[in-house]
């Protein structure tokens, strides 16, 4: 049999033996999970104008408040994810034109490169470019910050450092993002777009290091979590004014808006991205393919699939992660990651401490930990373009490049029968790895 596998904007092939077990697994589409407006799959102009009317009506529901503030920042994540913002930001921009208010959108991209103007015109349209100034937020740079107060990262007392655009109270601000399973947050959405999105290196380090005590059950798919409450705690300190959160489905329609308090807004999109992305493990597969869909430009949000599918796969078996990482390891994280590799994560936290990790590798060690928890599970192997065969292997990464994954599954495959004597091999096809969330 042939399964198609998503690799980037690519479709690879492979081919698998009629006698074995295949599960297929995938959050639910657009049959399967409630809609926001009873909308039908071919109408996405009615669902345009759902979404319109209800940002506009929340926006008139603050209009006293905006008009006060005398500014509109709309806080909004990058190219990584796939927010719907063309449908998300018109609203805004009407709204805010149509009093003579200022709007602006800052990109709340935390610790990831700038977008180049080619990804820009493909997240905005060059419609929202031509009407609002959209600017970076350069998390390196000092002179950019606020310090707004003190939050605590586990036993650490670290400072909040924020983008200053975001810290100014004349503004209205307003928070654009989706809501999907995530393994630093539990759930995405909500004050993470300011914290890690606008926040400066040391805080991203410190909040993204504190899940390195924490194994990924704990906190992946996990609504209150010590990590999400750090990151509801900027609360206190700097109010997000207007959240606008969506939550998609498996084939990346909306399924739900959630809007207005952050904390309650995301907390329903929360519960309400569980039901469209959770799916049971049932009986771990000896064998686990999945993509990386929608991310798959490096490694590190590669990594993000990689995570997500450790429940599906037995302890000991194989998982196989297909996405190009086309810019490598990472433009911003890569070369601290092959300086340091990837290692079980008590291994990590004890080069920590010692110091042979230092400090300022804080955010790399805890993606490390992560990848590291999967490596000790189960046995890892990405098939990656963009990554050198021998290059991470001298960090502890098998590569497979993408002319060789249908042999290398088929040598699986054969390899797993003589191990499970008495029974089929078991292999789950996954999809849309990235966003999945096991339920167990």
């Amino acid at each position: 049999m042939k399964e198609q596998i998503k690799y980037g904007d690519d479709v690879l092939e492979i081919e698998l033996p009629d006698d074995i077990i295949v599960d297929r697994v995938a959050p639910a589409s657009h049959g399967g999970a409630k809609a926001c407006h009873s909308l039908r799959d071919d109408h996405a102009e009615d669902t345009y104008e759902y979404l319109y009317g209800k940002i506009h009506q929340a926006l008139i529901h603050a209009s006293t408040r905006i008009e006060k503030c005398g500014k509109i920042v709309i806080a909004c994540d990058d190219n990584t994810r796939v927010t719907p913002v063309k449908q998300l930001v018109p609203p805004i921009i009407d709204f805010a034109d149509a009093r003579g208010i200022p709007a602006e959108i800052i990109i709340a991209g935390g610790s990831h490169r700038k977008m180049t103007r080619m990804e820009r015109e493909k997240k905005f349209d060059k419609a929202i470019m031509d009407r609002v100034e959209i600017m970076d937020h350069e998390w390196k740079e000092e002179a950019v910050f606020s310090n707004v107060g003190t939050i605590h990262a586990g036993d650490e007392s670290i400072p909040l450092l924020l983008n200053r655009i975001a810290c100014n109270h004349d503004s209205f601000l307003m928070g654009i993002g989706n809501i999907v399973p995530h393994s630093v947050a539990g759930f995405s959405g909500g004050y993470k777009i300011l914290l890690p999105g606008l926040s400066c290196e040391e805080t991203v380090r410190w909040v993204h290091y504190l899940i390195s005590k924490f194994p990924s059950e704990a906190i992946l798919g996990i609504a209150d979590n010590p990590v999400r409450r750090t990151i509801n705690s900027v609360h206190q300190h700097r109010k997000i004014d207007l959240l606008v959160n969506t939550v998609l489905d498996g084939s990346s329609r909306v399924v739900s808006l959630c809007l207005g308090n952050p904390i309650t807004a995301q907390a329903q999109g929360a519960s309400i991205s569980r039901r469209v992305h959770g799916v049971p493990v049932n009986t771990p597969g000896d064998i686990v393919i999945t993509d990386s869909v929608p991310e798959s430009v490096d490694f590190w949000v590669v990594a993000k699939a990689v995570t997500n599918t450790k429940a599906f796969t037995r302890k000991g078996g194989h998982l196989i992660v297909f996405g190009p990482c086309d810019e490598g390891l990472s433009p911003m994280h890569g070369d601290a990651l092959k300086r340091m590799g990837y290692d079980a994560p008590r291994n990590i936290r004890s080069r920590v401490k010692g110091g042979d990790i230092p400090r300022e590798f804080l955010l790399e060690a805890s993606h490390a930990c992560q990848v590291g928890e999967v490596m000790e599970h189960c046995h890892l192997h990405l098939v990656a373009s963009g990554l050198d065969v021998d290059a991470m292997a001298s960090i502890g990464l098998h590569v497979i490049t993408p002319a060789r994954a249908s042999s290398f599954v088929r040598e699986l495959i054969e390899i797993t029968r003589n191990e499970v004597t008495g029974r089929k091999p078991r292999v789950k096809i996954i999809h849309r790895g990235a966003e999945i969330l096991p339920l167990q």
